[in-house]
């Protein structure tokens, strides 16, 4: 496997997503914790460039998919044509959401990723 895993922090103009299989959002936790309305606002406003929508569901592989654990919010992290579409899953990702960082953390503990990059 050549590329085993690749994370990045680039927006989807870059055309980082032309080979992924997987789009996953990590946005959603930081403005909803209890900001208050104007601070969310904020937050939301700078997460732009990295919304999940159809433009960047376009520019990754036709077999790929969006994996978000409930509740998408529709029109921030994600828009409602990814989370209506047939690209989205959401229950699969809920059930790996301790087992999938704990065999990551295995594998960085037992040196198994040693070479992949």
């Amino acid at each position: 496997m050549k590329d085993l895993l690749h994370i990045t922090d680039t927006a989807p103009a870059t055309g980082s997503y032309a080979s992924a299989i997987v789009i996953r959002t990590f946005a959603d936790v930081w403005p909803s914790m209890g900001d208050p309305k104007e601070e969310r606002a904020r937050h939301w406003k700078a997460l732009d460039p990295y919304q999940v929508n159809g433009h960047l569901m376009a520019l990754a592989r036709d077999d790929a998919v969006f994996m978000q654990c409930l509740p998408a919010h529709r029109g921030e992290e994600v828009t409602p044509d990814v989370v209506d579409g047939g690209r989205f899953q959401a229950f699969c990702q809920t059930a790996n959401w301790l087992p999938a960082p704990q065999a990551v953390l295995y594998a960085l503990l037992t040196d198994r990723l040693k070479g992949h990059r």
